[in-house]
């Protein structure tokens, strides 16, 4: 006798979850410093606090998707690049944007 196929979820929760967890770590680690910069800037763009840790935790999966890939290790300056790429693709006409002067990263008007 032939089973039905459960159906999928469109994802799955407990990795949802640890990519969630993975990013309230960096921010409450402050490492990378990137990772509380985006979400300070992502809220302040009108998303709400949980909105703007699930799309950085979009960027930990892709990282992670790469990690697995190309069986290599973390890149923190191709993840802290496509932090600002997301406060790029987002911002609109904000005028604002991330920048490392003097080895601090902060929010910058444009």
């Amino acid at each position: 006798m032939l089973r039905r196929p459960r159906p999928r979820e469109p994802y799955n929760p407990h990795l949802k979850q640890a990519f969630l967890d993975t990013v309230e770590n960096q921010i409450r680690d402050g490492t990378p410093p990137e990772a509380k910069l985006t979400l300070d800037r992502l809220i302040s763009l009108g998303y709400s606090r949980q909105e703007a840790v699930e799309k950085i935790a979009a960027v930990v999966a892709e990282e992670a998707f790469y990690v697995l890939r190309d069986r290599r290790e973390f890149n923190e300056e191709w993840y802290v690049t496509r932090l600002h790429e997301l406060i790029y693709s987002l911002r609109g006409n904000s005028g604002f944007y991330i920048s490392n002067r003097a080895g601090r990263w902060k929010l910058s008007p444009s």
